[in-house]
């Protein structure tokens, strides 16, 4: 049986306990630290500290490292100009029933749009699909916006086929 993937990549995020002895006398996570059941958790280093969210997006969905880019330039807006195998592409060839991805910011950022296509997403959603008046964080829109949001379409989707689904 091919199970539904929703990968969730929050760049703020990072549970500290995971890199350190932390010294705590009460669990900074718990929710997180609940998931056991249908939840896959790993330790991820990413190529940026700061921000670059689009570095990380390169490499956790084609396996690419940047390691031998310059400085400052990114795949997505410099490199990638045409189909490359990807997550996407791969999950696809191997049954599910769609692949799409989200990222709550302007979509063609870092030519998101474009690039997301040719990783083999069938849509991509960015800030202009979150709806009227999504919940801001700060200037932000929300983490809690982005997973309603994922709710919905996972919801939607799951209303047409109950072939697998992936969201990143």
């Amino acid at each position: 049986e091919i199970p539904n993937i929703i990968v969730v990549m929050d760049e703020a995020f990072t549970d500290y306990t995971m890199l350190c002895d932390l010294d705590i006398n009460k669990d900074n996570l718990p929710f997180l630290h609940s998931l056991k059941k249908n939840t896959i958790k790993g330790r991820l280093f990413t190529p940026v500290y700061g921000g670059g969210t689009v570095s990380t997006e390169f490499e956790s969905l084609t396996t690419n490292t940047m390691t031998f880019e310059p400085y400052g330039v990114t795949s997505y807006t410099t490199f990638i100009h045409s189909p490359m195998e990807s997550m996407a592409s791969n999950l696809q060839e191997q049954g599910f029933g769609t692949a799409e991805a989200l990222h709550p910011f302007i979509k063609e950022d870092y030519k998101r749009d474009k690039v997301y296509n040719y990783f083999g997403f069938d849509k991509f959603y960015g800030m202009e699909d979150m709806g009227e008046n999504p919940e801001i964080c700060g200037t932000w829109i929300s983490d809690n916006a982005d997973v309603e949001k994922v709710i919905e379409k996972y919801k939607e989707y799951r209303k047409k086929t109950d072939k697998p689904y992936f969201m990143y």
